[in-house]
């Protein structure tokens, strides 16, 4: 096996944008249904979005690669792929933080061919790294809010009753009153770029 065939390859594009809400804007401006599709189109000029409605009405968003932070595009073709409209914009409104302009990053193609997004929270992994197996199992849910000056508020919720079988409070049925739940919570700051830390 040669060592080209072992290598990964590198993405075709990494991009990183600082003004996630102008983008937002942008394109809500060109969705005017509910569920609709568009196509993204990557070049060395930036990104190109388009939306058509039944072949009558067509509309292209141009992202220029100005207005990105970082710009690495290296694909040897123009890559071209579909994407919910309605889903991309809502998943970059929940990195919309009014007052904070966070830095998010933007790779084609990932693992499965597909976008993704990256913001830049340098501790997110440690707020479930140490979490037991046990207590991710019998998680009830997690849940993401970003707060004022882009805080990210991680919190899970987690069953502590005990196993269903030593509960004294199970009736012949079977039934077990609600469980006790903890609540984990994380507060992680967005990460500061080191070269303009100390600009202000």
């Amino acid at each position: 096996m040669t060592s080209s065939a072992v290598e990964t390859e590198s993405p075709d594009l990494v991009c990183e944008l600082d003004n996630v809400q102008g983008v937002v804007d942008a394109l809500t401006s060109v969705r005017w249904k509910r569920h609709q599709d568009a196509v993204l189109e990557l070049s060395e000029h930036g990104i190109v979005l388009i939306v058509e409605d039944t072949g009558c009405l067509q509309a292209k968003v141009y992202l220029q690669r100005e207005l990105f932070v970082r710009y690495d595009y290296s694909a040897h073709a123009r890559p071209r792929f579909g994407v919910s409209l309605g889903l991309f914009v809502d998943c970059l409104s929940t990195f919309c933080v009014p007052g904070h302009s966070g830095t998010i990053e933007f790779q084609y193609p990932g693992p499965d061919m597909q976008l993704l997004l990256k913001y830049k929270y340098k501790f997110l992994r440690a707020t479930t790294s140490n979490i037991p197996s046990s207590v991710i199992k019998d998680n009830r849910g997690s849940k993401l809010t970003i707060g004022r000056g882009g805080m990210l508020k991680v919190q899970h919720l987690v069953s502590v009753a005990k196993p269903s079988n030593t509960h004294p409070h199970i009736d012949s049925v079977g039934y077990q009153p609600p469980s006790r739940i903890a609540y984990i919570e994380f507060f992680v700051k967005p990460q500061v770029d080191e070269e303009n830390a100390y600009d202000s």
